[in-house]
């Protein structure tokens, strides 16, 4: 019998990730045959993330669980010990996860794939279509969120565009309404023409709620995918949130559409980004089945025919770094409401987006964060 792992973290603020994640997953792996579909082992590596944890876990699944595939959403710090002990053990890896963190390219080594939501190079098409536009920018974040990479990854698509920084608001706990007073009143003296916004979520809806009734109610807020995404709540009544994403409920695509309606018959509501990502890596253990290589004895690593996989995102391909890319990036503004007051745009990006492979290499080495944890396991 084929058998999968899956490490997944613990969120508390976004409660529903793994939940979502394995619905995901087994909407993918129910496709298959009664007799091809896999016995999944579930291991959490909780909120922290730590190294020791995390080895402990992938040990229990590769050797008294003696699954053929992991499934991993583990974070970056982590990434070089486990993709080590996965090829030690001849067994194949498959890392996931928002992407907020660069990972580092994968060398010699066949047994290890990488597949994200490319939030940073998201953070870098925004800045550098803000640069590009001549705009001057007021960053918002927190001392949470400043742990991660969207917030440089911006900054540096800013600079190649030729925009400006004008400053920042970093509370160090969760945002309230005195921290968005603040914000404007940091944008009125600092000249800036727009807003970054990079916060997780009760401190982006904080934001939001706040904003209509602040001095600077009219300045535009950009963000990334989970910001722009975070909007959608009471959508009548909050300002429109602006960024980039590999993926949006409104692409049209038959791979999409077919997600999306499949997702919402099972649960009765529709996919977020995490039920994507387990999608996606269902998707991807289905392919494995289906092609033979969890029953390879011994393992040799991923066949050439795995490297590339249809999605709802598109035909995502893998770069020579081990990665998995998206062929298209979308401008996403606002959330349809009830009324259709405020319609839903999304734009793609010319080209697709992907000409940044090479800034993510050449960035990565001057990249330093402190968090153990993945993105939005808080």
């Amino acid at each position: 019998m084929n058998k999968i792992g899956l490490l997944l973290p613990n969120s508390v603020v976004y409660s529903e990730m793994t939940l979502s994640f394995t619905d995901g997953l087994h909407l993918a792996l129910d496709a298959l045959p009664d007799e091809k579909r896999p016995q999944v082992y579930f291991e959490t590596i909780g909120n922290g993330g730590k190294q020791e944890v995390i080895l402990e876990k992938l040990q229990k699944l590769l050797v008294q669980d003696r699954v053929n595939l992991v499934i991993a959403d583990i974070g970056h710090h982590a990434q070089e010990a486990v993709m080590a002990q996965s090829k030690a053990n001849r067994k194949l890896l498959y890392l996931t996860g928002l992407g907020a963190n660069l990972y580092t390219p994968i060398k010699d080594n066949p047994f290890t794939l990488v597949n994200t939501f490319q939030l940073w190079e998201s953070a870098w098409q925004l800045g550098k279509r803000l640069g590009s536009q001549g705009k001057k920018v007021l960053m918002a974040s927190s001392f949470y969120d400043s742990g991660y990479q969207i917030s440089h990854a911006f900054q540096l698509g800013l600079a190649a565009g030729g925009g400006e920084v004008m400053g920042y608001k970093i509370p160090e706990q969760d945002w309230t309404r005195e921290d968005v007073v603040d914000l404007a009143k940091k944008v009125k003296e600092s000249g800036a023409d727009c807003v970054h916004s990079n916060l997780s979520l009760p401190s982006s809806q904080t934001l939001l709620e706040h904003y209509p009734e602040s001095e600077i109610r009219e300045i535009p807020i950009y963000g990334n995918a989970t910001a722009v995404f975070a909007s959608e709540t009471e959508a009548r009544h909050m300002p429109e949130v602006s960024g980039f994403c590999t993926w949006d409920e409104a692409i049209q695509s038959n791979d999409n559409l077919s997600f999306l309606n499949a997702y919402k018959g099972e649960h009765g509501i529709l996919p977020n980004l995490f039920s994507l990502m387990g999608y996606e890596a269902g998707l991807f253990a289905a392919r494995c089945i289906e092609s033979g290589v969890l029953s390879q004895k011994p393992q040799t690593g991923f066949t050439a025919d795995l490297k590339s996989l249809a999605t709802p995102r598109g035909l995502l391909s893998l770069r020579p770094s081990g990665h998995f890319e998206s062929p298209q990036f979308y401008f996403s503004t606002g959330r349809d409401d009830s009324n259709g007051e405020r319609p839903h745009k999304l734009e793609p990006l010319e080209g697709g987006g992907n000409e940044i492979a090479e800034e993510i290499t050449n960035s990565k080495n001057q990249d330093v964060t402190g968090w153990l944890n993945c993105y939005l396991c808080r």
